[in-house]
């Protein structure tokens, strides 16, 4: 899930929808090699520090209906 997306939705007055019961979702495996490296947790730090901490994050929880 993309909190960033349930952000944005929300931010336009889009409404959203938990359908994670109805659908099945396919994603793409991303290769991240750089995850592999240290620098990867001090940059993940950083961003999550930046969004404000997993309080500040949008999650299905954020949704309108379900």
């Amino acid at each position: 899930m993309d909190s960033w997306l349930i952000y944005k939705a929300r931010t336009l007055k889009i409404p959203v929808i938990d359908v994670t019961e109805l659908i099945t979702i396919i994603h793409q495996t991303h290769n991240y090699p750089r995850k592999k490296k240290p620098f990867f947790e001090i940059e993940r730090k950083r961003n999550l520090k930046l969004a404000g901490g997993f309080s500040r994050m949008c999650t299905l929880r954020d949704t309108d209906w379900v």
